[in-house]
């Protein structure tokens, strides 16, 4: 929704927050029930109207510095950064951009599939090691396998062995090479099909849109046929501003398994009834061309474990300021990450993701995400304060799990010593009971 217009270079009047709360309202019941008009459904959260005095937010809360007017959408408020003090804030946030061994560390692809990674992927039939892996881990070329599956063991026994040798040791047969299957077609297409984000934004319909310097933004996703997860919902939010972008649903291009309704909010009839009035945008390649009418390959992009949703979209992105990472940094661990929930609980002590059948409210999510790396940008002393008592709970926390394993260790242990002793007591019974009966038989005899 675009800000409103001034005639005659007249200062705007301000928007009571009751007037536009009551626009906002109206917007998103109606996204929730899917009677939008508009397949993008850009809702107008925040509006930058310019007068004499600056900046308005359309609504702040009580008591909070004008260098923090907030706005209003869900239960909670939100940042709005004035005008004056957005190319301050976008440098912020560009100096705490991520480095590409960050990303990758992270499951982000940084550069487009190629013959090898695809080749990489395939598996040898007799050995069933991945291509890639033997290739990373430097080993020998021979393959080395057993020709015959390994046998479930028996009640009694620990352990299963190789009919082939009788053992449970490495391969018993060794072969120069390894003979690879050919890469699954539908992966195969699907690592062909991502791209890198364009220089230049793509052609929009109406014109309108303009590039955004940095926007946050989340997917909710659904499980489709196969395996795969495609996105169903696609938000975007521009992070200076806070406006919306995009909210829209968007139609599957395979049949639906799981609607993960508990955490998507997607259900079977709202989506049939968008996709029957044409609210939808076509597939994760028309949610993937509705980003890219707002980004550039310079655009920072803001989000919570933000790999996930450009997985979906099908998009290779590096300037990205991701809030998982930027905690899991500050506590320096990789162990862990923390979810959206408990930072948004944690460092803005705000509640988010209520527990509900309707699920997340997609946009609530890509504020909260903003919000966070916001105040991880903006409070580095904060930060690392709560990084101490984080990697305390953490320490604590590995420490716990290590005595459970130990105990769980033990436990096994002690089950395969009943087993054994069981089936000990079985093999006797069976001796006494033969011997018995060899017994009887020559007394009859």
């Amino acid at each position: 929704m675009q800000s409103p217009a001034s005639s005659g270079g007249e200062p705007i009047t301000k928007v009571t927050a009751r007037d536009l709360s009551q626009t906002i309202t109206k917007d998103v019941s109606k996204i929730e029930s899917g009677t939008t008009g508009n397949g993008n459904a850009a809702v107008g959260l925040q509006y930058a109207m310019r007068s004499n005095e600056g900046f308005f937010p359309y609504s702040t809360q009580s008591g909070t510095r004008a260098s923090t007017s907030k706005f209003k959408y869900g239960s909670n408020y939100w940042s709005a950064i004035p005008i004056a003090q957005q190319p301050a804030a976008l440098q912020v946030l560009l100096e705490h951009h991520h480095t590409n061994e960050d990303l990758e560390r992270n499951q982000y692809r940084t550069r487009p599939y190629d013959s090898h990674d695809i080749a990489g992927i395939s598996w040898c039939k007799n050995c069933g090691k991945q291509q890639r892996y033997i290739l990373k881990s430097g080993a020998n070329a021979d393959c080395v396998f057993h020709p015959e599956k390994l046998q479930h063991p028996a009640a009694e026994e620990a352990e299963g062995v190789y009919p082939c040798c009788g053992t449970t040791k490495q391969g018993c047969e060794r072969l120069p090479a390894h003979d690879y299957s050919n890469p699954s077609p539908q992966i195969v297409e699907r690592w062909q099909s991502f791209i890198q984000t364009p220089t230049k934004l793509q052609s929009s319909a109406n014109g309108t849109t303009k590039r955004r310097e940095a926007v946050a933004l989340d997917c909710e996703m659904v499980g489709v046929i196969g395996g795969s997860t495609e996105v169903a919902l696609l938000s975007v939010v521009d992070y200076l501003t806070g406006e919306v972008l995009v909210n829209s649903l968007v139609s599957p291009t395979k049949p639906v398994t799981s609607w993960r309704t508990q955490w998507s909010g997607i259900t079977m009839a709202a989506m049939t009834t968008a996709i029957t009035r044409g609210e939808t945008l076509n597939g994760w390649r028309g949610a993937r061309e509705e980003l890219l009418r707002h980004i550039d390959a310079v655009t920072i992009l803001v989000g919570h474990a933000l790999h996930n949703d450009l997985n979906v979209l099908r998009i290779i992105h590096t300037q990205v300021v991701d809030s998982t990472i930027l905690a899991q940094k500050a506590v320096d661990t990789t162990r862990r990450q923390w979810g959206l929930k408990q930072l948004c609980n944690e460092l803005l002590h705000i509640d988010v993701q209520p527990t509900s059948r309707r699920g997340h409210d997609c946009v609530e999510d890509t504020l909260a995400a903003r919000e966070v790396v916001m105040w991880c940008t903006s409070n580095p002393q904060d930060l690392k304060r709560w990084a101490v008592a984080a990697r305390e709970t953490t320490m604590e926390g590995t420490e716990e799990g290590k005595g459970s394993r130990k105990g769980g260790g033990e436990r096994s242990k002690a089950r395969r010593a009943r087993r054994k002793k069981k089936a000990e007591g079985a093999r006797e019974a069976v001796g006494e009971g033969k011997e018995a009966s060899e017994i009887n038989t020559r007394m009859e005899s």
